[in-house]
């Protein structure tokens, strides 16, 4: 950053802070869309199986009752998925987060720093 022009550095220090909040945005917004599309596929389709299985004749009660934990495990895993799902896109943002200090498109000593 010693190379440019204090105006310089501000229009390249204002573009990457504006680049790194829009990222930002993008992120969370993704976190979002991604865990409900996750959670509703997933819960829907063994969701779906055990109360279809309930619903029938003879012969689903009984397969309900060899297959029914799997779906029931389906159900804890597509919960589980989605948990994760929240902490990976949330960790994404909070990068992002870390990249925008305002303070940047200003101050050559506030511009962020590798970790």
């Amino acid at each position: 950053m010693g190379q440019l022009s204090e105006d310089q550095y501000r229009f390249v220090a204002q573009e990457v802070y504006k680049n790194e909040r829009e990222n930002q945005k993008t992120a969370m917004q993704l976190q979002g869309d991604y865990g409900k599309w996750l959670l509703n596929t997933l819960l829907i389709l063994n969701g779906g199986a055990v109360i279809g299985l309930a619903q029938s004749s003879a012969f689903g009660k009984s397969a309900l009752h060899e297959a029914g934990m799997w779906f029931v495990g389906g159900i804890v895993s597509a919960l589980a998925c989605g948990f994760v799902a929240w902490v990976n896109w949330s960790l994404l943002a909070h990068y992002y987060e870390d990249w925008a200090d305002p303070h940047m498109t200003f101050d050559v000593e506030r511009w962020p720093r590798s970790t």
